[in-house]
């Protein structure tokens, strides 16, 4: 079902939660105007960005370096190795949820440019490297949305 990220004021969100819960099992209140905006564009963009990135980049490993299938998966399954850890952390961490998921996305966008850096370097390790830390981003970053999923009512 959809879920429902609501910026604005505490009182006026109570009175329009029935309209809500009609749309999305999950409403939850994330801060001040604009802030649910902010928060789910925040995380379609990281899911967004994921998908591209796996659909992208064994095209681009293979066109542009010459890495065999044999090899572009290998470098890939560090990504949810990755993304095992990044959430493992994450559902330990005690940070606002807010910070973690900004922590997760700046862990990722650092996956990414270091996976741009290597590809030209070569080394299967330096890449599987750069897709392990993009995992583990995403693992932070994806992780405090599903506690919010997890919270909603029937789960």
């Amino acid at each position: 079902t959809l879920t429902i990220m609501v910026g604005g004021d505490a009182s006026a969100l109570e009175k329009v939660m029935p309209v809500f819960l009609a749309m999305g099992k999950t409403v939850t209140h994330v801060g001040d105007a604009g802030a649910g905006q902010v928060a789910k564009a925040a995380n379609q963009i990281m899911v967004a960005a994921q998908m591209v990135a796996m659909i992208a980049l064994p095209f681009f490993l293979h066109a542009v370096h010459g890495y065999s299938a044999t090899t572009i998966g290998t470098i890939l399954s560090a990504w949810p190795a990755g993304i095992a850890l990044g959430a493992l952390v994450s559902a330990r961490l005690i940070y606002p949820l807010s910070t973690i998921g900004l922590g997760g996305l700046t862990v990722f966008s650092a996956g990414m440019a270091l996976l741009a850096a290597f590809a030209g370097l070569g080394g299967v390790a330096l890449l599987a490297a750069g897709a392990f830390v993009s995992g583990a981003g995403f693992g932070l970053f994806q992780t405090p949305n599903s506690q919010l999923e997890a919270q909603k009512p029937g789960n």
